[in-house]
């Protein structure tokens, strides 16, 4: 009887939020880059997430959608892929290590996390672009 309860109360309980590197796992398994409200909502905080919609409205292309952030590049031929996480003050470090058309490439998710737990990409990092910059807007503090 009291595995019985056991089991139930376990059951019961609620599922741990994806760490940091699911939400950037669960980024990378979508076939293009999130561009409707809910995908954005799913995946950013809130003021990048805010940014990107603006910066892509009207179907236009913007800072955000001109090629896929996620390998730097407009073409891809993905292999290697693979993910680190390094936590950090305030949050984490998720970064995604690729070849692309076989050459090494990378880049970085900064995490934000919410109050229960939930985390979202505030900042999105290559060699010669941040996101946060090109859509002006600052380092911090993240509405995440």
């Amino acid at each position: 009887m009291a595995a019985i309860l056991l089991s139930l109360l376990l059951l019961a309980q609620p599922a741990a939020p994806p760490t940091p590197e699911a939400v950037v796992r669960a980024l990378y398994r979508q076939k293009t880059i999130p561009i409707s409200s809910a995908q954005i909502d799913g995946f950013f905080a809130r003021d990048l997430g805010a940014a990107i919609r603006k910066d892509i409205a009207g179907g236009e292309v913007g800072e955000t959608n001109d090629g896929d952030y996620r390998y730097d590049a407009q073409d891809t031929q993905i292999s290697r892929l693979s993910f680190s996480t390094r936590i950090v003050i305030g949050g984490a470090e998720v970064t995604a290590r690729y070849l692309n058309f076989g050459k090494p490439g990378s880049t970085t998710y900064v995490m934000c996390e919410r109050i229960g737990g939930e985390w979202r990409i505030a900042d999105v990092r290559l060699t010669k672009w941040d996101m946060r910059q090109v859509l002006k807007l600052p380092a911090t503090p993240v509405r995440c």
